[in-house]
């Protein structure tokens, strides 16, 4: 009963008439929009004027890919230079983040040696902290790596 209702409904909307047929040719990011019937009555008033169109279309196509592909390489170049300091700066972090760690469980050794349970439990809790993202990451690698 609820397909015939749907069915239906479906036939009783208006159907819109359309009379250009719109061509939408997708390439990359942006789209070239070409009208079949527009074109066909222009070639036949003026067959010029729609090669003109063309080839001037084609011409900014290409120059705006060449725009982007320089765009692109620039990006790359630059990516090249700074390549080596995010290496550096990911490093010195890593680094850093052990030394807190281990910084950190020896206050909470020293805290609960002195008898203050406040300080080596807030210790422990910075270096949970620190270490959390590590474990993440670890786990995730080991996952990506059975799956593959």
């Amino acid at each position: 009963m609820a397909k015939d209702k749907l069915t239906k409904s479906q036939s009783n909307q208006p159907k819109e008439i359309n009379n250009s047929f719109h061509i939408s040719n997708t390439y990359q990011n942006f789209n070239v929009n070409v009208i079949p019937n527009e074109l066909s009555s222009l070639i036949n008033l003026d067959p010029d004027f729609v090669k003109r169109y063309l080839e001037k279309e084609q011409t900014h196509r290409h120059k705006t890919e060449d725009n982007i592909l320089d765009l692109e390489k620039n990006e790359q170049d630059i990516r090249k230079i700074e390549l080596p300091y995010y290496r550096k700066f990911a490093f010195i972090g890593q680094i850093l983040s052990y030394v807190t760690i281990f910084i950190c469980l020896g206050v909470a050794g020293y805290g609960l040696y002195r008898g203050g349970i406040s300080v080596a439990l807030g210790s422990i809790l910075v270096a949970a902290i620190t270490i959390t993202p590590q474990l993440i990451n670890a786990y995730q690698a080991k996952k990506a790596g059975k799956e593959n």
